[in-house]
């Protein structure tokens, strides 16, 4: 189980010499409302202006319009208030800001694995639908659906559902990635050994640090993914010296190699763990067992 206080609800443009709060934005459910602006009032100066934006908006909405004042208003400051979002499954993310670093082949193999040992849903968090196109073909489908905005709301309802929810984000900064964050218990970020796939873990990085103050027991962890074969090769090496540098980030131990098995796969809408690629299924099980 995940509980999280969800802190984007205050976002105040500061007066620097003054340290007084020109304006206020600010989103609260109904039934917190009236102790919360009380709060903010005997916090802050009354006098100043304040919004409520829109009191019946779900979070992803709110998450979204607060993502663009952000973008918008570079000087605003952030002040929190606590919102708990009970998610009971095990939630485990996908993302990377690179696409073609293998985060959607590790989602539908970690998935079809999860559902051997617990109920999983697979969420498809990416535009181009890979994950949910892949469980479609499958024989022995998993549950799945396909979101593009509205994590938060989407998974609220099924929290009682499911012992693990698998969600495979887009390759890019997204409403998506940043709410996976919010309401995940691991984040996964799959690259490949290579200099300009390491280079997008300093953003990512970022962001993980940014989650963490509003879901504090996020475990961030990166996996080498398809590494060249040739053990002379001194990639890995390399990579591993670097991802070593982000102290929010945890390296594993296991890597995945660029094998064949991993790409007919996910052609053939299976699991490694479904065929009879011993060197891949001995990789992926390792893997499991790191993460789990």
């Amino acid at each position: 189980m995940s509980s999280i206080g969800l802190q984007i609800l205050i976002f105040c443009k500061r007066d620097k010499k003054s340290a007084s709060f020109q304006d206020k934005y600010v989103y609260l459910p109904t039934k917190q409302r009236k102790n919360a602006l009380r709060a903010i009032y005997k916090k802050k100066n009354s006098g100043k202006r304040l919004w409520v934006i829109n009191k019946t908006a779900d979070l992803s909405t709110v998450f979204a319009i607060f993502l663009q004042i952000c973008r918008r208003y570079p000087e605003l400051s952030l002040i929190s208030l606590p919102i708990n979002i009970e998610i009971m499954g095990k939630i485990i993310a996908m993302a990377n800001q690179k696409g073609g670093v293998g985060k959607t082949t590790i989602a539908t193999n970690l998935a079809v694995n999860l559902s051997k040992k617990g109920k999983t849903l697979l969420v498809d968090g990416d535009e181009q639908k890979s994950a949910y196109k892949w469980n479609e073909y499958r024989q022995d489908k998993l549950p799945s659906i396909f979101v593009l905005d509205n994590l938060i709301d989407t998974l609220e309802p099924l929290n009682n559902e499911y012992d693990f929810i698998v969600i495979d984000v887009a390759g890019r900064d997204s409403q998506i990635f940043r709410e996976a964050l919010l309401i995940s218990d691991k984040i996964i970020v799959p690259t490949q050994p290579s200099l300009i796939d390491l280079e997008v873990l300093e953003y990512v990085s970022e962001k993980v640090a940014q989650a963490h103050e509003n879901n504090s027991d996020i475990q961030s962890i990166v996996i080498i993914n398809k590494a060249p074969t040739n053990y002379r090769n001194s990639e890995i090496g390399q990579a591993q010296a670097y991802i070593g540098q982000f102290q929010n980030l945890t390296l594993l131990n296991t890597i995945i190699h660029d094998r064949k098995a991993f790409r007919d796969s996910f052609v053939e809408s299976l699991s490694v763990s479904e065929m009879s690629d011993p060197k891949a299924n001995d990789e992926l099980q390792k893997f499991l067992c790191e993460i789990l």
